[in-house]
C-alpha cells in the first residue's frame, strides 16, 4: 500500500484491495481462535476474540468509507469480494455477524442496486445461520430510506419481486425439509440459507410491513404474500400435526401454551374503510386447507404464533376491511387456537369500532361477522368452555366490553339506501343469533333501535314514490316490513331478558306512532307493541323494584310520545297500567305508581281528563294516608301528592281547587309536626319550598286564583 502511494497509482481498487485482505485476515484469525479456545484459557480468549470482532467490523467500516466506493464500484467489484470472503469462513457465527455488518454499514443505494446478489448468496451460508436478523434489518432499512425518499427507488429494479421470489424459494425449501419428516420437525436440518418456520414467518411480517408502508394502495402485494404464509403453513402444519399425541388431540391440541401476546394487534387501527363488494373469504378456508381438523393439532412454535399475529394485524392496520377481499386472510386465522382465535377477533372488532367507519355492504359485513364469530360462540377448549379454561367468567369486564363493541358495529352498519341498510339489519340479526342468550341480551336492542331509525326513512321514501319524485323507487321493504323486523326481534328478546325486552317494545310503539303521524295506517300496530309491553310486564317482570321503574317508563312512553293511539285503545292501556301500580307489593311505591299515572290523562290534549286526574290524585292520597298511619317516615308522600297538586292547579285542572291545596297544605303541616322532623330534614325542605312557590304565585300579577290560600304556617 506504501509502496502504491509512493509511486502515485493508488485508487480506490488498490485500497479497496488492502481493506479486504486485513479483513480477510483478520476474520480467519477471529474464527480460529474460537475454534482453538479451550476451557482453562476460555475468558481471555473470549476478550481477544471481542477485540478481533470490532477489528473485523472496522475494516468494512473503513471500505464503506472510501471515496471510490460508488453504488457501481460496489455491485461489480466490493460487494462479491466481499460475499467470497465472509461464505469462506465457514463458520455459523462468523457469517452471520459479517452479513450484518455489510448490511449496516454500506448505503441503502448500494443496497437497493444488489439485492439480487446478496440475497442469492445467502443460499450459500453454512447451516444454523440465522438469516432472519439480517433481512430483517436489511429490509427495515430500505424501507426507511424510501419513506424519506421516495424517488430514491431505481424504475429498472421491481423490489417486491425480487423479495417475493426469495421468500418462494425459501418456501418451497422449507416446505421440501418438512414433506421428509412425520414427526413435525423437518426430516433433515434445514440447509445453509433455509430458514425454520418462525423465522420465515417473521420474514414475511417484515417484507409485508415493507409493502404497507412504501404500496400502501397495493392489496395484490398483500395478497400473495399472505397467499405464501397460507401455502407454508398448510403444508408444514398439517404434516406436522401427525406428530401430536393421542393425549394431546385429547386435551385438545394446545400443548399448555398460553396465548401469545397480543400487544401489537391490540395497537392496531383502522386507516379506511372499503365499501366496494368483496367475494370469497371465510369459507374458502375449507377448500383451502386439505384437512380442516388437522388446523388445531398443529405445534406451530410459540415465536410462530407470535409472528402470525403480527401477519393478520398488519395489513389490518392499513387496509382495514378490505383484507376481506384477501382469500387466504381468513384461512390464516384456523392456524390460531381457540383462546388465540377469540383474542384476535376482540382486536379487530376494537379496531373497527375505534375507527368508527360505517360498513355499508352486507357481503362484507356478513364475512367481517363470521371472521370475528369467536366473540359469537361459547368456543370449547379442552372439553371446556373458554371462560372456563382461561379462568375468566363470561361476565368480566372484558367479556363485556367485547359484547357492547361488538354491539356498537351495528350502529356502524349504515347506508344512504333504506333497502340495503335494512339488508344489513337482516345481516347482522342472523349473524348473532349464533349466540346464547348471555350475547344475545345485548346484541339484539341495537338492531331494533336501528330499525326504528330507519322507519321513518322508509316511509318518506315511500311517499316520495308515490308522488312520482324522479329517481326515487318504491322500497323493496316497507314500513310494514320493518314493524315485522321489530316485532320478532322483540319477541326474541322476551326470553332472554324481560326488562330489555320491554324498553324495546316501548321504542317500537312510539316509532309506530310517528309513523302513523307520518302516513298514517300504523295505529293497530302502536297498539300491538303496547300491548305486547304489557304482557311483558304482567308475565315476564315479577320483583316488585323492578315492576316499579317499568311502569314508569311505559307511563312516560304513552303520556309523553304516544298521540296517534285510537281513544278507546289508549283508555284501556292507561287504566290498565293506573291498576297494576295501585296492586304493587309496597304501599309508598302504589302511592308514587298512581301519582305518575294521573299524567296519562292529562299530558296529551288528545287523552285528557281533569275528573280521571282528580282520581288519581284522592286514591294516593288515601294509600298515603295508609302508609302514615304505618310510619311516620312516609310523610313525604303527602308533600309529594301536594307538588303534584300545585302541578295540576297551575296547569288549570278544573277539577283541582284552591280548597284541595288549602286542605292538603294544612294536612302536611300535621303529619310535619306529628312527626317531629328536624327543620333541616330533606322532607321539611322540600315542604318549604312548596310553601315558597306557592307564596311567589300568589304575590304575582295574575295570581288572583291564589288568593283564598293561607299560608301563614308555622313550620
Amino acid at each position: 500500500m506504501l509502496r502504491c502511494s509512493r509511486e502515485g497509482g493508488s485508487g480506490p481498487e488498490d485500497a479497496f484491495l488492502f481493506l479486504l485482505t486485513n479483513f480477510n485476515e483478520s476474520a480467519r484469525l477471529w474464527v480460529r481462535l474460537q475454534q482453538q479456545s479451550s476451557i482453562r484459557d476460555r475468558v481471555k480468549r473470549e476478550k481477544e476474540r471481542q477485540d478481533l470482532r470490532v477489528l473485523v467490523g472496522s475494516a468494512l467500516v473503513r471500505m464503506a468509507q472510501l471515496e471510490g466506493m460508488t453504488v457501481e464500484f460496489y455491485r461489480t467489484q466490493a460487494l462479491p469480494a466481499i460475499l467470497q470472503q465472509i461464505m469462506a469462513c465457514k463458520d455459523t457465527l462468523a457469517q452471520q455477524y459479517l452479513l450484518d455488518c455489510v448490511v449496516q454499514v454500506f448505503s441503502d443505494e448500494c443496497h437497493l442496486q444488489t439485492l439480487d446478489l446478496l440475497l442469492s448468496q445467502t443460499a450459500n451460508v453454512q447451516r444454523g445461520v440465522a438469516l432472519k436478523p439480517v433481512l430483517v434489518n436489511l429490509l427495515n432499512r430500505i424501507t426507511s430510506f424510501l419513506q424519506g425518499d421516495p424517488e430514491a427507488l431505481p424504475k429498472d429494479i421491481s423490489v417486491f419481486d425480487i423479495f417475493r421470489n426469495f421468500l418462494e424459494s425459501q418456501v418451497d425449501a422449507a416446505i421440501l425439509a418438512y414433506s421428509g419428516g412425520s414427526s413435525g420437525t423437518p426430516a433433515e436440518p434445514p440447509s445453509g440459507g433455509c430458514m425454520d418456520l418462525s423465522s420465515l414467518l417473521a420474514m414475511q411480517v417484515a417484507f409485508l410491513n415493507f409493502c404497507l408502508a412504501l404500496f400502501p394502495s397495493r392489496v395484490d402485494y398483500v395478497a400473495q404474500i399472505l397467499d405464501s404464509a397460507h401455502r407454508l403453513l398448510s403444508m408444514t402444519c398439517q404434516r406436522a400435526s401427525a406428530a401430536v399425541t393421542a393425549a394431546s388431540v385429547a386435551a385438545g391440541g394446545s400443548g399448555g401454551r398460553s396465548p401469545p401476546s397480543l400487544a401489537k394487534l391490540r395497537g392496531s387501527g383502522i386507516a379506511e374503510l372499503s365499501a366496494s363488494t368483496v367475494e370469497g373469504s371465510y369459507m374458502a378456508s375449507a377448500a383451502a386447507v386439505t384437512d380442516p381438523s388437522a388446523v388445531h393439532l398443529k405445534p406451530l412454535p410459540e415465536a410462530g404464533m407470535d409472528a402470525l399475529m403480527d401477519l393478520l394485524a398488519a395489513p389490518l392496520r392499513v387496509l382495514s376491511l378490505q383484507v376481506l377481499s384477501i382469500e387466504s386472510y381468513s384461512p390464516l386465522l384456523d392456524f390460531l387456537d381457540v383462546s388465540t382465535r377469540h383474542q384476535v377477533a376482540s382486536t379487530m372488532v376494537s379496531a373497527v369500532v375505534t375507527a368508527g367507519m360505517p360498513l355499508s355492504s352486507a357481503e362484507s359485513l356478513g364475512r367481517f361477522l363470521t371472521l370475528v364469530s369467536p366473540l359469537l360462540r361459547d368456543e370449547v377448549l379442552n372439553g371446556k368452555r373458554l371462560e372456563e379454561e382461561t379462568g375468566e367468567p363470561e361476565e368480566t369486564e372484558a367479556a363485556k366490553r367485547q359484547l357492547q363493541q361488538m354491539a356498537m358495529l351495528v350502529h356502524l352498519a349504515r347506508a344512504p339506501d333504506t333497502d340495503d341498510y335494512f339488508n344489513l339489519l337482516l345481516v347482522a340479526k342472523s349473524k348473532f343469533s349464533e349466540g346464547g342468550p348471555s350475547k344475545l341480551r345485548v346484541l339484539l336492542p341495537p338492531l331494533v333501535v336501528s330499525a326504528c331509525r330507519l322507519l321513518p326513512s322508509v316511509l318518506e321514501r315511500q311517499q316520495q314514490a308515490e308522488q312520482r319524485i324522479e329517481d326515487v323507487t318504491m322500497p323493496a321493504h316497507g314500513g310494514k316490513k320493518i314493524c315485522q323486523f321489530l316485532h320478532a326481534t322483540c319477541l326474541e328478546l322476551v326470553q332472554i331478558s324481560a326488562e330489555m325486552a320491554f324498553r324495546m317494545w316501548l321504542m317500537a310503539a312510539m316509532a309506530a306512532d310517528n309513523a302513523c303521524e307520518m302516513v298514517g295506517g300504523y295505529e293497530a300496530i302502536c297498539h300491538e307493541f303496547l300491548s305486547q309491553a304489557l304482557v311483558c310486564f304482567e308475565e315476564e317482570i315479577t320483583e316488585s323494584k323492578r315492576q316499579f321503574a317499568a311502569l314508569t317508563e311505559m307511563v312516560g312512553c304513552l303520556s309523553g310520545f304516544v298521540r296517534r293511539l285510537d281513544r278507546e285503545n289508549y283508555d284501556s292501556i292507561a287504566s290498565k297500567l293506573t291498576q297494576h301500580g295501585a296492586k304493587l307489593l309496597k304501599k309508598p311505591d302504589q302511592c308514587r305508581a298512581v301519582l305518575s299515572c294521573s299524567h296519562l290523562y292529562w299530558n296529551a290534549p288528545e287523552y285528557r281528563d281533569s275528573r280521571r286526574v282528580l282520581e288519581c290524585l284522592q286514591k294516593c292520597l288515601k294509600i298515603a294516608d295508609i302508609c302514615v298511619q304505618a310510619s311516620t317516615s312516609h310523610v313525604s308522600l303527602f308533600i309529594e301528592i301536594l307538588d303534584k297538586y300545585v302541578y295540576y292547579f297551575d296547569q288549570n285542572n278544573p277539577e283541582v281547587t284552591v280548597e284541595f291545596i288549602q286542605n292538603l297544605v294544612a294536612l302536611c303541616a300535621e303529619h310535619c309536626r306529628f312527626a317531629e322532623l328536624d327543620k333541616e330534614d330533606d322532607v321539611m325542605k322540600n315542604f318549604r319550598n312548596t310553601l315558597q312557590h306557592l307564596k311567589r304565585k300568589k304575590q304575582a300579577e295574575g295570581g288572583s286564583k291564589y288568593r283564598g290560600l293561607d299560608l301563614s304556617i308555622d313550620i
